[in-house]
């Protein structure tokens, strides 16, 4: 039986939804910025916790993409996989730990969460998503909203999603989602779990067939650590949701559930992700 996540308490009052850009050096001869990538976080973590994770694949991508960090808008009330030891490692990094989604309505519905609070939960991480990937807008720790944009407002549109554990199970569900994904057109997910994540607010039985029916056939590539407790729920999600040789490129690394950080295999990675943006059309 595979290990299971910590399960939400009944009380999920939203966190606040701060979202983080890595920086990335301007070139003052294009100011035109670049495409941008949504990094989604996994469970238990946060933005900049993820960014760090990334820490040996970001610099090799940032002379192409900007890097978009959402935090996801729950607290839960420990650390997930992975956080402890990025923590461990740069003492500036913190909480809040944070969740996207309960992955189980049902249990939540039992442990005295309303069909009320779980579909407000849904509305507010669509409204997140809808704010990055169609209004080009991010909320900043004052509250307040800028361009994620920036520049003369063209270009810098969303063209891609990266995703770790649990925020593999939301990259699913925007690429699932017809008025999410418009524009996004590659995903690369890192240890994934099951199931997907259910952002329709209608969906009142909780079981998630909002997306149940749909297919990814955007190219994607999967990024499993062979010794992952949860292997398992990353290829159940794989084999269900995705079609196609394009949507099912699989990157193996010797980790557990983990980004990974060894020379070699963060080299793979990112020769993988600049194989499917020249493929899509973007430059590098």
């Amino acid at each position: 039986m595979q290990p299971t996540f910590s399960r939400i308490p009944p009380d999920s009052k939203p966190a606040h939804a701060m979202t983080l850009l890595a920086n990335n050096p301007v070139d003052h001869r294009n100011p035109r910025p670049l495409p941008a990538i949504l990094c989604l976080h996994g469970y238990g973590t946060n933005g900049s916790i993820l960014r760090y994770q990334l820490r040996h694949i970001l610099p090799h991508l940032s002379p192409h993409f900007r890097f978009l960090f959402p935090n996801a808008p729950f607290p839960v009330d420990q650390p997930g996989p992975g956080a402890t030891l990025a923590v461990h490692d740069d003492l500036n990094l913190n909480g809040p730990f944070l969740r996207w989604h309960n992955p189980d309505p049902t249990l939540a519905l039992a442990l005295g969460v309303s069909q009320a609070q779980i579909s407000a939960e849904r509305e507010a991480v669509r409204n997140l998503l809808v704010s990055i990937l169609h209004n080009n807008t991010i909320t900043g720790s004052d509250g307040g909203d800028e361009s994620a944009g920036g520049g003369d407002g063209g270009g810098g549109e969303v063209v891609g999603i990266l995703a770790f554990s649990q925020g593999v199970c939301l990259g699913t569900a925007v690429c699932l989602d017809p008025e999410l994904s418009k524009g996004v057109r590659f995903a690369v997910f890192v240890c994934g779990l099951f199931p997907v994540a259910e952002l329709h607010v209608g969906d009142e039985d909780g079981k998630g067939d909002g997306v149940g029916k749909g297919k990814v056939e955007i190219p994607c590539i999967h990024v499993r650590g062979r010794r992952d407790p949860w292997r398992g729920q990353g290829v159940k999600l794989y084999e269900k949701y995705f079609v196609g040789e394009r949507a099912r490129r699989v990157v193996e690394f010797e980790g557990a559930h983990e980004v990974p950080s060894r020379p070699e295999d963060a080299a793979r990675v990112v020769e993988e992700i600049l194989r499917v943006w020249k493929a899509v059309g973007g430059k590098v």
